[in-house]
């Protein structure tokens, strides 16, 4: 019996000791859980299917094939999450008559080969989206619809037009605004307004209102105004700087037909001009074109949510032909043939300085083709 107490005792004394443990009344600080959200956006310029570069790709049977002249291009497209170009010239169908300047309807084969390629997103407004009046457009916006692509600036109806638009990729939202300072033709009608986004001040202001507090980036294809300097001009930089300041991220800046600068206003990176993509212009300048690249970053962490555009990236294309329009062929400039271009080197950086004149240390040249 005695034993039996002398036990119990020694397991009730054990089951009061006091845990080895000691809590601290507040735990040592740790640093805010971060996640990171990145999607890169590749950048070319217009796409303006003169004849002769259409005429060159066709086929026996009346179908087009532009892929040997974008074999260099093709491969690293689908490196990147978005891909942009304007499509300048409308796919308003075979019955309207293909043509080229100065009223252009072009082979839709061509923005199906595009998207083959990798490209998904396109700006529709620029000053040749009611070249072919609006059957044309709308075809056009017809052909566009029915695509795994996202457009903007051009559409099929107000409500279409006004419907609201988030995109995600990688945990990122985003809208996607496209602009042209004017159309070549005067004829749109009063109640088809929507069929081009023309640059309003009210209409941006408008639209940026309605994303701006929506998404993490909006990105802008702008569509300019004065054609073949190199240099932006002042109501470029104007209109780029309204835009930066209603809240756009990213500014895509095409119409020029010649490279310029890329710049930043205050936190918004601004491409002026990518030049020429396919076109048959005259002329070495409307030839080198300008790639581009950036990454659209998001940090989220327990406190605050942080937003960044990373890596801008930059390079040059240029658009080859022969003397009698043939051969079409899209090279890297860096590796033009020297039998084509002899003093390409001096040249690639002379071109070079364009893009990188007003943020130098901003921009990376080179890094797209030995990916």
């Amino acid at each position: 019996m005695r034993k039996s107490i002398i036990l119990l005792l020694i397991l009730l004394t054990a089951c009061t000791v006091e845990p080895a443990i000691e809590y601290p009344y507040e735990f040592p600080f740790q640093s805010p859980i971060s996640l990171e959200y990145r999607a890169s956006l590749m950048m070319v310029g217009d796409a303006i299917l003169h004849q002769n570069y259409f005429s060159h790709g066709e086929n026996e049977d009346g179908t087009y094939d532009f892929r040997p002249s974008l074999r260099y291009i093709a491969p690293i497209v689908k490196n990147y999450d978005l891909a942009f170009y304007n499509q300048e010239t409308v796919f308003g169908g075979k019955e309207l008559g293909y043509s080229g300047y100065p009223n252009f309807n072009s082979p839709a084969d061509f923005g199906e080969q595009m998207i083959e390629m990798g490209f998904n997103m396109v700006s529709l407004a620029n000053n040749h989206t009611m070249d072919k009046g609006v059957r044309g457009a709308l075809n056009s916006y017809d052909f566009w619809k029915e695509q795994p692509v996202i457009t903007a600036g051009s559409w099929g109806s107000q409500e279409e037009r006004d419907q609201f638009r988030i995109h995600e990729i990688n945990g990122i939202t985003f809208a996607f605004l496209a602009y042209t300072y004017e159309s070549n033709t005067r004829s749109i009608p009063d109640d088809q307004k929507y069929l081009i986004d023309i640059y309003d001040e009210n209409l941006v202001r408008k639209d940026m209102a309605r994303y701006r507090d929506e998404v993490d980036f909006i990105i802008v294809s702008l569509h300019f105004v004065q054609e073949y300097n190199h240099i932006p001009h002042p109501i470029h930089v104007q209109m780029a700087t309204f835009i930066a300041e209603q809240g756009a991220d990213i500014i895509i800046g095409h119409h020029p037909h010649v490279i310029q600068p890329i710049d930043f206003i205050e936190d918004t990176l601004v491409i002026y001009s990518l030049g020429n993509f396919v076109s048959s212009q005259i002329g070495e300048p409307r030839l080198v074109e300008l790639i581009a690249s950036v990454d659209m970053v998001k940090i989220v962490t327990s406190e605050k949510t942080y937003y960044r555009l990373e890596n801008v990236k930059a390079d040059l294309l240029y658009n080859y032909y022969t003397p009698d329009f043939k051969e079409f062929t899209l090279y890297p400039m860096s590796q033009v043939p020297l039998s084509i271009m002899p003093d390409r080197d001096a040249k690639y950086q002379a071109y070079a300085k364009i893009i990188t004149r007003l943020q130098p240390d901003k921009i990376t040249l080179g890094g797209f083709f030995d990916e």
